[in-house]
């Protein structure tokens, strides 16, 4: 007879709840001790797997730019354009000198919209420019055919997660605070009627996500 070995599994048992039984409940069977121990840090919403790939990823990703950024290279290559453009973004001191002046440009386009067609087309350039407007755009493999990519369309404007924030009373607080945070923001920007200006997005944005 052959002789028979076991093979890792990868399943870590250190995570299973022993007192709950799998026919009763596999999921509390599996996880119970990990769902006890583990806190969710208080900047993050939820942890696990797919956290922590995303967290690696991005270190990975740093670490890699980060070196692109510190090394020479040819000014017409790609990695001398993605060095450039994290030291541009990491130059906290230039960026507050400048204040909101790169800014003012695209807010004299939103300032001179006049009817529906000069928001499509504003929307429209803002949205090449990575704005999100009142949609967003993306694009993901067909649900039906994945040999071809589609062009999906999702309604946007919101400033909040979503409807249920605008309207519930549990929401009540949070709606207060990002009036105070418009205010803020069109301070920051020079604007003339700041509190005018959070009042009127204040009022728009319960309108739009009433149709969401």
């Amino acid at each position: 007879m052959t002789e028979r070995t076991a093979a890792p599994s990868g399943v870590e048992r250190e995570y299973f709840d022993e007192t709950v039984r799998a026919q009763d409940d596999l999921y509390r069977h599996v996880n119970g001790a990990w769902l006890r121990e583990t806190e969710i840090p208080s900047d993050r919403a939820l942890v696990g797997t797919f956290v922590q790939l995303r967290d690696r990823a991005e270190e990975d990703v740093r670490a890699l730019i980060e070196e692109l950024a510190a090394t020479d290279h040819p000014e017409d290559s790609d990695e001398f354009k993605l060095g450039a453009f994290y030291r541009s973004f990491m130059d906290a001191e230039r960026v507050a000198s400048l204040g909101a002046e790169p800014l003012k440009k695209l807010l004299a386009d939103v300032e001179a919209i006049a009817d529906a067609e000069g928001l499509v087309t504003t929307s429209a350039r803002l949205g090449r420019g990575g704005s999100e407007g009142l949609f967003g755009y993306y694009a993901a493999p067909d649900a039906g055919n994945p040999e071809r990519v589609l062009l999906y369309i999702s309604q946007g404007g919101l400033g909040l997660p979503d409807e249920s924030y605008y309207r519930d009373d549990r929401f009540a607080e949070v709606r207060d605070a990002y009036a105070t945070y418009l205010t803020d923001l069109f301070t920051l920007v020079a604007g003339s009627s700041p509190a005018e200006d959070a009042d009127a997005v204040v009022r728009l944005e319960p309108r739009l996500a009433a149709v969401h």
